[in-house]
């Protein structure tokens, strides 16, 4: 036998056009079945990053209240506008959350990392900004679970085809997400 010659009665079979057409349409049904799951689970994903963000920012604020006899900061509420010379949140708080990133929501589409230093608001309560505020059991009959501290500047996250929402980080530490701008009913 010679080298390159195959034993009679074996042919060499190969797959057809037809069959590799047939392979990839099939492949190609199956990826777009799992495009939404996948789709939704990365939103979900930035959703929960947004949201340990916004704890990690939390523990440092209570750092800085800690350290500055139970104040929380005056922060510039948009410090792209430099209206005044307060600082940035970002920045009065950069020895205790230690990681600028912290700051960026993963869903930030409107660039407010970008232009603010944060893609989160911070309270400008008076209830909060500048202010001394108790935890534990006194501060919750007064409402803290209802007094927001930082936000989403927008309403990032939400799927496609229903309304979008925002990852709040409450007085008392919990995070949570809801429609639209905070309200703070605690200022009557």
């Amino acid at each position: 036998m010679h080298a390159g010659k195959r034993p009679a009665g074996r042919m060499a079979r190969g797959f057809t056009l037809v069959e590799l057409f047939l392979v990839i349409v099939i492949i190609g049904a199956l990826a777009a079945l799992l495009m939404p799951s996948v789709f939704h689970a990365s939103q979900k994903a930035r959703a929960l990053e947004c949201q340990n963000n916004l704890h990690q920012i939390y523990l440092g604020l209570e750092q800085y209240r800690i350290a500055n006899e139970g104040l929380y900061p005056f922060v510039a509420d948009l410090p792209s506008l430099k209206l005044n010379k307060m600082p940035a949140l970002c920045d009065v708080l950069k020895p205790y959350t230690g990681n600028p990133n912290v700051f960026k929501c993963p869903s930030d589409n409107h660039r407010r990392f970008e232009m603010e230093g944060s893609s989160y608001e911070f309270t400008q309560s008076p209830r909060v900004a500048g202010q001394r505020v108790m935890q534990g059991a006194w501060m919750q009959r007064l409402g803290s679970t209802a007094i927001p501290l930082m936000w989403d500047y927008e309403d990032f996250h939400g799927d496609a085809g229903k309304p979008a929402s925002r990852n709040f980080v409450y007085v008392d530490g919990h995070v949570g997400a809801s429609h639209g701008l905070p309200t703070d009913n605690s200022t009557n």
